[in-house]
């Protein structure tokens, strides 16, 4: 504000109110370490959500083993065809073949169609292979959480001693060329383009 006297004209400059300087550098501060806060909270977050994800597939993986245990007691020893076969049969819920954010379908409805675009496991044993006949069980793979669900690069699968784990891709693909011959990416067929832009395989 301005004024003048006798003795001349003068100028003073003002706050809005005491100590708003002081504020309003607490609230830069503030604003900041909320920022830091985030930054170190949200990784944690995505991680526990992973985990969390993670369990709930090994339970269903786990659910859907002692099926086709179960389904093999029942047919001479013998592998099912494909996972579809042990809902349709009884052996399993159909919301245990898919995650647990899409909404369980009838079983009627679990078809080959439906289990491509929603069936969360690849299976990947030779249909009507006897269990007595598998001379390296723990290293057999039944089947395997479909990449396209994947939040990383480590994978639930399971195998034909009955142990369901976690598994990097690198050494389950190494498992899947010994076992069948082909990659996780000619399994599911897709490829990877330069551009790492998944695109489907060539027929």
């Amino acid at each position: 504000f301005s004024w003048s006297d006798d003795t001349g004209f003068y100028v003073q400059a003002t706050s809005p109110f005491p100590g708003s300087t002081l504020l309003a550098a607490q609230s830069g501060n503030a604003l900041s370490q909320q920022a830091t806060m985030i930054g170190i909270l949200l990784p944690a977050l995505g991680a526990a959500r992973r985990t969390a994800n993670q369990m709930n597939m090994q339970t269903r993986a786990k659910g859907v083993n002692i099926a086709i245990f179960t389904y093999a007691i029942d047919h001479d020893d013998s592998l099912p065809p494909d996972l579809i076969s042990l809902v349709r049969n009884g052996y399993v819920a159909s919301g245990m073949l898919q995650h647990h954010f899409i909404e369980a379908p009838s079983p009627a409805e679990v078809d080959q169609a439906w289990h491509d675009e929603f069936g969360a496991f690849e299976y990947v044993a030779t249909p009507g292979t006897k269990l007595s006949a598998l001379t390296d069980p723990e290293n057999y793979v039944f089947f395997y959480e479909h990449t396209a669900w994947l939040d990383g690069d480590v994978t639930t699968v399971a195998f034909a001693d009955g142990r369901v784990e976690l598994m990097h891709l690198d050494a389950l693909d190494a498992l899947l060329i010994k076992q069948v011959g082909k990659s996780i990416e000619e399994i599911e067929g897709w490829e990877f383009a330069e551009e790492e832009e998944m695109t489907p395989a060539a027929p």
